[in-house]
């Protein structure tokens, strides 16, 4: 053989297990793209996740916040009920007491006097029905100032359960959720 034609088969040869390498080469470029595939839509699942509890992170913060600040309304609006309810049984107390005082009167009034004491009765009765007539009127206003805040209570506490009961579905949607 020449010089030539060793040189041109070890050209060939050279060239072949080139050839060769870069096949061999080429052929796990597939599984390396697949697996960086899989590797990055893993990562963008993770992303996706945190973004979605990061999400849930702050509605939570904002449903916990309206629910406390619902409860301070509950609180405020049942402290007024009650101060309601003491001074309507303060009212209605007053309110008997004045009509027993009048019954008395009356009856006193109905027996044998002497004409000063018919005008000083006469006087302390109708004293007492303006009273008793204001009283009334009081009570009247404090009966439909407690059906008001009753109503307004039953309203926030319904509000306040719907807050609740969101934070529930919130808690329920986050992976890993305990079922109560």
């Amino acid at each position: 053989m020449t010089r030539r034609t060793i040189g041109a088969t070890t050209v060939f040869c050279l060239a072949c297990l080139l050839v060769s390498g870069l096949v061999s080469a080429q052929a796990p470029a597939p599984q390396r793209d697949a697996s960086i595939e899989l590797l990055l839509a893993e990562v963008r699942g993770l992303r996706a996740e945190l973004n979605q509890a990061v999400s849930a992170g702050i509605r939570a913060q904002l449903l916990v916040a309206r629910l406390q600040l619902q409860e301070q309304r509950i609180n405020d609006m049942v402290r007024q009920l009650t101060r309601a309810q003491n001074e309507l049984a303060s009212v209605s107390a007053q309110r008997e007491q004045m009509v027993v005082e009048l019954k008395r009167l009356e009856e006193v009034q109905n027996g044998p006097l002497a004409p000063e004491d018919r005008r000083a009765i006469d006087q302390d009765l109708t004293v007492i029905r303006s009273r008793l007539e204001h009283e009334t009127r009081h009570h009247q206003e404090l009966l439909q100032r407690e059906a008001s805040l009753t109503n307004a209570v039953v309203a926030e506490q319904a509000r306040w359960a719907d807050f609740n009961s969101r934070l529930n579905e919130l808690e329920d949607s986050l992976p890993g959720a305990v079922r109560r």
